[in-house]
């Protein structure tokens, strides 16, 4: 038998059985999906726990005693300070 009688039987078994091979691609398309969404989920919860790793190690570090408080008539000068402005200090990116 030559590589083009077992194509044709092939063929005619696909043919023959449309359900049996479109349930079979459907399996494997959601399994593949899966690991896709779990590699994801992994990828986001390892960021996450780096992100609370670093509040943490910031929050525990103790202030410095050099530092020196405003007054709140001096606070009312000073410009508002915008929440991105205070996200990228806490990544330390600014």
């Amino acid at each position: 038998m030559t590589c083009r009688n077992y194509l044709e039987k092939t063929l005619a078994w696909m043919l023959n059985n449309k359900i049996i091979v479109f349930l079979s691609l459907l399996s494997f398309c959601l399994f593949v999906s899966t690991l896709a969404l779990a590699g994801q989920r992994n990828r986001a919860l390892s960021e996450l726990e780096e992100l609370q790793n670093s509040l943490t190690t910031e929050a525990s570090t103790t202030p410095d005693p050099t530092t020196t408080v405003i007054s709140p008539e001096k606070q009312e000068n000073q410009p508002p300070v915008s929440f991105d402005s205070k996200m990228f200090q806490l990544l330390g990116a600014a």
